[in-house]
This record gives structure tokens, sequence and C-alpha cells, in this order.
């Protein structure tokens, strides 16, 4: 995931905005992508603030050695589950 876009350079790319200059030709003269100030003026005008969201975890895991069993060697050849060839007698 790309770094996010600094508050400075966000301030850059609204003040080039509200001064009449397209969003896109604005994100080509900073060097963002036109997606990325198209969101950023949409952030503005909904939220009035061109500060970045606080970026969200997905809750954390109880680890249990039993319910991922690729993480802790349990997977389907330590179960037997993959039958495995001898080598030289697969093929033609």
């Amino acid at each position: 995931m790309p770094a996010p876009v600094s508050l400075d350079l966000r301030l850059r790319i609204v003040r080039a905005v509200e001064r009449g200059s397209p969003i896109c030709e604005a994100a080509r003269r900073l060097a963002v992508s036109s997606s990325t100030a198209i969101k950023l003026m949409r952030r503005v005008r909904t939220t009035g603030s061109p500060r970045a969201l606080a970026l969200r975890r997905a809750p954390r895991r109880d680890r249990d050695p039993h319910q991922h069993g690729k993480r802790y060697g349990r997977g389907p050849l330590d179960q037997g589950l993959v039958a495995t060839v001898p080598h030289g007698q697969c093929g033609p």
C-alpha cells in the first residue's frame, strides 16, 4: 500500500483547486494521481477537512494452533491428505 499523502501536499492541492485550477491539472502539477486528488476534494467538500482518515486495522484474532493448519505445520502434507510420488516415477 502506498504511503499517505502528507498534509502539506493535501493543502497545496486544495489551494490550487480553490484558486480555479482543474483537479486533474493540480494533481499533475503536484505529482499525485488524479484519483487521489479527486478523492481528497470529495473529502474536503463532505467533511470540510483535508486531513486523512485514521487507518483502521482488522481486529486481532486469537491464534489457535489448530485453527490455521498451514501456519503451524499441520497442513495437508502433515496430515497425510496429499499423495506423494517417489522421485522419477512421475511422467512418461
